[in-house]
C-alpha cells in the first residue's frame, strides 16, 4: 500500500465521503476504503468486524483507522485477524489490512481531523 498511497503530491485521486457498495468513510479511487472510528470500544468491535469483512469484498486495500481507543484488547483482536492473511485468494485473503491509531490529544474538533492538510494528516504521512 506504501507505493499506492505514496504517490507524492501530483494529486490526481479521487477521494470521496460515505461512497461505494460498501460505504466507506472515505474511500480513494475505488481502491482504498477506510473506516474511522472515534473512541473504539468493545461496543463497536462486532460492526468494525463486519464492516471490515465487507470492506474486503470491495476495496484490494483497507484501512481502519481509531481516534482514540477505550478497549485496545479488541482492536489488536481485530488488527491480528485481519492483518496476518497471506495476500493471496480471494476476499479478505487478498485485501491489504492496515490499523492506525491517532492519540486523543490529535483529536481536533469533530469536524476537523487532521491538522488543515487533509487526509494526509489524519493517517500521519
Amino acid at each position: 500500500m506504501g507505493d499506492f498511497m505514496g504517490g507524492g503530491g501530483s494529486g490526481g485521486y479521487v477521494v470521496s465521503r460515505e461512497r461505494g457498495n460498501s460505504r466507506g468513510d472515505v474511500v480513494i479511487d475505488d481502491t482504498v476504503g477506510i473506516e474511522m472510528k472515534r473512541h473504539f470500544s468493545n461496543d463497536q468491535k462486532k460492526k468494525l468486524r463486519g464492516q471490515l469483512e465487507d470492506y474486503a469484498d470491495n476495496y484490494p486495500y483497507v484501512i481502519a483507522l481509531a481516534c482514540g481507543i477505550d478497549d485496545m484488547d479488541g482492536w489488536r483482536e481485530l488488527e491480528n485477524k485481519f492483518s496476518n492473511r497471506g495476500g493471496m485468494g480471494m476476499g479478505m485473503d487478498q485485501t491489504e489490512f492496515t490499523f492506525i491509531i491517532k492519540d486523543r490529544d490529535n483529536f481536533g474538533d469533530p469536524h476537523d481531523f487532521g491538522g488543515g492538510g487533509g487526509l494526509g494528516d489524519l493517517l500521519g504521512f
